[in-house]
This record gives structure tokens, sequence and C-alpha cells, in this order.
């Protein structure tokens, strides 16, 4: 089987939505840093809590969104290769 085209706007979707998810595992590897941090530069701990809140908001947001992008570009670019070169070859076997 040959992969001819991909799906622009599902393909943004579903990495979209992975790189949000990512992002929000940085965000909470962040949490602690962030606190920590801010215990040591004396702009107080509600600082650094304060910010590592706002990263769980931001991060997903950001990441997800250049996810969109960069997978809508991939898949457009995908599809202009494929139809010049051909698309990915593919084996698949029943799993029964």
């Amino acid at each position: 089987m040959v992969l001819k085209h991909i799906g622009v706007a599902s393909a943004a979707r579903i990495t979209g939505i992975v790189t949000a998810a990512l992002g929000l595992i940085v965000a909470v590897l962040y949490l602690p840093i962030l606190t920590l941090l801010s215990l040591f530069d004396g702009s107080g701990e509600s600082f650094g809590m304060t910010m590592g809140f706002a990263f769980l908001i931001i991060f997903p947001i950001l990441y997800g969104l250049m996810g969109f992008l960069i997978g809508a570009f991939y898949a457009w670019l995908y599809n202009i290769v494929a139809e010049r070169f051909g698309g990915l070859e593919m084996e698949f076997e029943d799993a029964g």
C-alpha cells in the first residue's frame, strides 16, 4: 500500500493536540523548578508559583498552536512531494 495523500486539516488537528499535551507535561515539569528558583532570587515563592501556574496555561496553548501549524505545513508539503515522487510505502498484516 502507498500513502498518497494526507488530510491537511486532520494532520494539523492531531499534531496540535499531541503537542499541546506535550506542552502541559513541560509546564508541569517547570512548576517546581520555577518555585525553587523564586526562593533563591528573592522574588518570593508566590511569584514562582504564579509563573508556574501561568505556564500550565501558556505552554499547552503555544505548543498546540505551533504543532497545529507545523502539522498542517508538513501534510501540505508531503502531499506535494508524494504527488511528484510517490508516497510512503507501507506494509500491513492482519493481527488475527
